[in-house]
Formats: structure tokens, C-alpha cells, sequence
């Protein structure tokens, strides 16, 4: 009986199966993952914070009160823009004839 290349008892010097289940390449595959959301997350504060400050500036060139545009991109539940709210006088809205 020829042995050999197409002989099947034989077991392949390199096994795609064995690299790929192996535990190195799993936690370096978690960890580029975790990797690279961490930087996804931070870039997009990043950009959203220039943003921000972008608008800001602008607000202060056309007369804008930079605290309204600040409060504008705000939490819900963000202290200053609280107050900054309750302090507002209220002006009726609407097309009042006199």
C-alpha cells in the first residue's frame, strides 16, 4: 500500500481548527475588540466635544448666550442648565395685536 500525501490516517502538521480554538487567539481577539470599541467611544466624544465648543464660539460672535447653547446639548438632569432654566423670564409667545 502506498503511504503518503493522500494517505487519511495521517494528521496534518498544521490544523486551521486547533490555531483558531486555541486560547492566545481568543484573548487577543477579545481584546482588539475591547480595543477598538474604547477608541470608537472616545473618538466620538471627541468629535461630539469639538462640536460643541465650535458652537459655542459661533454663538459668541453672533451675541448668543454661550450658557443657552451649552444647556442646548445638555443631560436631562444637568444642574446649571436647571437654573439657568428658572431664571429665564418668560415672554407670552404668539402674534398678540395691540
Amino acid at each position: 500500500m502506498v503511504t503518503g500525501l493522500f494517505d487519511r490516517k495521517t494528521k496534518p502538521k498544521f490544523s486551521l481548527k486547533d490555531f483558531i480554538m486555541s486560547e492566545n487567539v481568543f484573548i487577543i481577539a477579545i481584546a482588539l475588540v475591547t480595543m477598538v470599541a474604547v477608541g470608537a467611544v472616545a473618538n466620538d466624544s471627541y468629535v461630539q466635544t469639538k462640536s460643541i465648543e465650535k458652537n459655542i464660539e459661533n454663538a459668541i460672535v453672533k451675541g448668543i448666550d454661550p450658557l443657552a447653547v451649552r444647556c442646548a446639548y445638555a443631560n436631562r438632569n444637568d444642574t446649571i442648565c436647571i437654573v439657568y432654566a428658572s431664571n429665564i423670564p418668560t415672554t407670552p409667545t404668539g402674534n398678540f395685536k395691540k
